[in-house]
């Protein structure tokens, strides 16, 4: 073993010199004023007996990471999801918090809506208080952005999962509930709640002023459907759909002349079919009137007879009735898919 004198010379050594003398055991490279070893560097340990012991140098501490920089969350304006549910017919869920002389004051989040008694499903009459505390599935029907107010309606709601089982094309029986200028309103007898309206062009083949000289309310009526729209409860039909054209079966029977004036709807379809690929020309035919039966908005049909070179066609407007000749390369079926697609782009 060393002397004591031969380990304190090399300890000297090590440190080119420095002395490090401590009373108590410690880590060199710990000292006050003294620099941390270098990573591969020998630190030396003193006791106050002299034992001198050598160990090698921590390695260098690593670097934290830095932290990510967290962004503040972007703040969605909970009524922005009511406006939302409002365009697209979204059923939304809220809560009865009180009930006043109007109807239900209902909460979705933070936001208070209101329900009318009478859009609520059910009897609105009576002692009502054990809808508070209820969750309702709702559509919204109105908005008031400027106060941040919103009506609900539960009936619509109901009636939008019942129009899942209607299909369009298809008859129903119904009853009418209401005649205004523009219509009739209509209730399915075998779906309550779900209502439609025949708007006063699908009432009837004949001519006619006001909508209560073909209709009444409380009268049963058999409708087809022409336009669904679930989400929205939006339901189109037509009672005159379900009624044999009298026009398709008197072409034949009316008396024809020579074109007077081509009104200007009818001229307008002219001007798509000739722009139809295929379509080599359209020239206007016979016209007539029919004193007894007036249709509501332009009417085409194709007539049966084909003609060598293409098609005649008969559009009917109001009294008028004007035949249209179509010269074409197309088939009966191509010229029928044509003629439709041309009066839905009116």
């Amino acid at each position: 073993s060393l002397c004591y004198k031969d380990i304190s010379n090399r300890m000297f050594s090590l440190l080119s010199g420095r002395a490090i003398a401590q009373p108590a055991l410690a880590d060199a490279g710990r000292l006050r004023g003294a620099p941390a070893p270098a990573p591969g560097r020998t630190r030396v340990l003193v006791s106050s007996r002299g034992a001198v012991r050598l160990a090698p140098a921590f390695a260098q501490a690593p670097q934290r990471p830095t932290p990510p920089v967290m962004q503040a969350p972007t703040y969605v304006d909970p009524f922005s999801a009511i406006v939302a549910a409002e365009k697209s017919g979204e059923t939304v869920q809220v809560k009865v918090k009180s009930l006043n002389k109007g109807g239900a004051v209902v909460t979705a989040g933070e936001l208070r809506g209101f329900v009318p008694y009478n859009q609520l499903v059910g009897q609105a009459k009576g002692d009502l208080s054990y809808l508070i505390g209820q969750t309702l599935s709702a559509k919204v029907i109105s908005i008031d952005e400027k106060n941040r107010n919103f009506v609900l309606s539960e009936r619509k709601a109901q009636q939008s999962e019942a129009m899942k089982r209607i299909n369009v094309t298809k008859t129903y029986k119904a009853v009418v509930t209401s005649v205004e200028d523009y219509g009739a309103f209509v209730e399915f007898v075998d779906m309550p709640g779900v209502a439609g309206l025949v708007h006063k062009s699908e009432l009837s083949w004949d001519s006619f002023v006001s909508v209560d000289e073909v209709i009444k309310a409380g009268q049963v009526v058999t409708a087809k459907v022409i336009d669904l729209d679930v989400a929205k409860c939006r339901l189109g039909l037509s009672i005159k759909q379900t009624l044999p054209d009298p026009i398709k079966q008197t072409l034949d029977t009316l008396e024809w002349g020579p074109a007077r004036s081509v009104p200007i709807e009818m001229q307008a379809v002219m001007d798509k079919l000739k722009k139809i690929d295929g379509v080599d020309d359209v020239t206007v035919g016979r016209q007539a009137t029919e004193a007894h039966i007036a249709s509501q908005e332009l009417v085409v049909y194709l007539n049966k007879d084909d003609s060598s070179d293409g098609f005649s066609l008969v559009a009917r407007l109001g009294n008028t009735l004007q035949e249209l000749y179509i010269v074409t390369r197309l088939s009966r079926e191509e010229m029928r898919g044509r003629v439709s697609s041309a009066m839905q782009a009116r």
